[in-house]
């Protein structure tokens, strides 16, 4: 019985690395050699001892070759392994052989283990990736156990029958059939693509993938005599890179694209138009008094929202379009080979399907609205001009020469803003008020406020207030004001103000 800790390499009459196990897989080093050949100069192949020993035992292959003992090496903190490596023809297979690499640990194959075992088919059927092997006309002439298990076939049903009667498949690129890949590699003599990954349709009509070679089966002379198909059934990590890909690209709430997938569709839209032309909208939501749901009623509730938005949004777009929940509860939507008049009539379908909608939850009915932004380059803009008009409308953008740069600008003083807010860097200072008609005692302050910039450096109120009331941040800078100044009230409370005097002095002629 070959043991779970064999490496077994299968080579063609000329050296190359067909396919070879798991096992060998995972030993350092070895992880790029299917699709390598022996025949390779001796520098472009990976430095290694299982290398060095398969070059010794071709340069005899005489069928007298003894093994070869050699010490794999190890992943640290772990000691050498010693093996032994057999080089062997199957008969069954032409010119091809299998190298068998033993540890000599009692876990593997030992060195003693017969001949006529190695001859057999039994290696073979030790191979776990799925083999099928043709003749010249593309008529099966040997499955092993996988390729049954994996087929739902055995040898004795399917022997001399075509390989389209055992395999219903094509590659997942280009949709070309197997018997095509096949008859390919036969014609050309050689491995034309290292691995393909294909489609199958079972007898029950249910489909999986594999990881697929495709090999020419060579005689001794170096003839082209039929070729081999060793697959992999990779169905299950397929669909677990599916739903990764998928939730990775999705709001986990709505169900809707996320913000980085909308992103990347905007941009191949504006690539689109301006390499081919054409007309596209973007629309911008941005649910009135949300804010007011969230906060009366609680976060489960917002979240039902948001999802029953979702709904009614999707109901309301063409099939071509691309809706996403973008956060909280902006939403965003790309309308392709739209014209502008077609996209104010279409945003202004869903605000009315909004404003006409009712949302109930416990008892209570809430009616909702939304801002919209219909805009070609920029909207945010939109949907904040929007709102200074006045809730529940429609606004077209179409900025003004210089507008859409300003914008950017205040959108990343934003962004700094925020950033300055969760790294605590704003500093309070109290700056005492002397009057000149009294006797120099100081009898008030005034507090001010700082932010310091990325460098450390003070930046003045009048470079962020502005930006900071345009974007809603004034709420969370006043918190951390007052925050503040009641803990400098509770640390120094005989003295709290002077703690923080600053060197500069306001005077009052009063």
């Amino acid at each position: 019985m070959i043991g779970r800790e064999v490496g077994l390499l299968l080579l063609d009459g000329r050296g190359g690395i067909v396919g070879c196990n798991a096992w060998i897989l995972s030993q350092p080093g070895l992880s790029g050699l299917p699709g390598r050949t022996l025949a390779e100069p001796r520098q472009a192949l990976p430095d290694h001892p299982l290398i060095d020993a398969l070059l010794r035992l071709l340069a005899r292959d005489d069928g007298q070759a003894p093994p070869q003992p050699l010490s794999l090496p190890s992943r640290a903190g772990q000691p050498q392994r010693r093996c032994l490596l057999r080089l062997e023809p199957l008969d069954c297979v032409g010119a091809y052989r299998i190298a068998l690499l033993s540890p000599l640990d009692g876990s593997g194959l030992r060195e003693d283990v017969g001949r006529e075992q190695w001859r057999s088919g039994s290696i073979l059927a030790a191979i776990t990736d799925a083999l099928v092997i043709t003749d010249r006309k593309g008529r099966v002439d040997y499955l092993n156990p996988p390729a049954e298990r994996l087929t739902g076939a055995s040898l004795e049903s399917v022997r001399g029958r075509t390989l389209s009667q055992l395999l219903d498949a094509c590659s997942v690129e280009g949709r070309v059939p197997l018997t095509e890949l096949v008859e390919q590699t036969m014609n050309h003599g050689e491995v034309t693509q290292t691995r393909h990954e294909l489609a199958v349709r079972g007898d029950d009509g249910g489909r999986f993938t594999v990881d697929a070679a495709v090999p020419p089966l060579l005689d001794t002379s170096g003839q082209v005599v039929g070729a081999m198909v060793i697959m992999r059934d990779i169905t299950n990590e397929r669909r677990l890179a599916a739903r990764v890909d998928w939730q990775n690209s999705h709001d986990a709430l709505t169900g809707l694209i996320n913000r980085a997938a909308f992103d990347n569709k905007l941009e191949e839209l504006v690539r689109s138009a301006r390499e081919a032309g054409g007309e596209h909208a973007l629309l911008y939501l941005d649910m009135d008094q949300f804010k007011v749901v969230n906060d009366t009623s609680g976060h489960l509730v917002g979240d039902e929202l948001l999802r029953q938005v979702a709904l009614l949004l999707a109901g309301q777009v063409r099939a071509n379009d691309t809706l996403a929940r973008l956060g909280g509860d902006e939403f965003g939507l790309l309308l392709a080979g739209c014209p502008v008049e077609r996209a104010q009539e279409i945003a202004a379908q869903i605000r009315r399907a909004i404003r006409d909608y009712r949302f109930v939850w416990d008892g209570s009915v809430f009616v909702l609205s939304a801002s919209i932004g219909l805009v070609m380059i920029d909207a945010d803009a939109a949907c904040f001009s929007a709102k200074d008009e006045g809730r529940d409308r429609v606004h077209a953008y179409r900025p003004r020469a210089g507008e859409a740069v300003r914008h950017q600008g205040d959108m990343q003083w934003a962004s700094r803003i925020s950033t300055a807010l969760e790294q605590d860097r704003f500093r309070l200072y109290a700056q005492p008020i002397v009057s000149l008609a009294g006797d120099g005692g100081v009898g008030h302050y005034e507090v001010l406020l700082r932010m310091l910039d990325e460098h450390g450096e003070l930046v003045s109120p009048a470079s962020f207030i502005p930006i900071a009331e345009r974007f809603n941040l004034m709420g969370r800078i006043d918190c951390w004001v007052v925050r503040e100044l009641l803990g400098q009230i509770r640390k120094h409370f005989d003295h709290p103000l002077t703690a923080m005097e600053s060197e500069a002095k306001a005077v009052s002629p009063r």
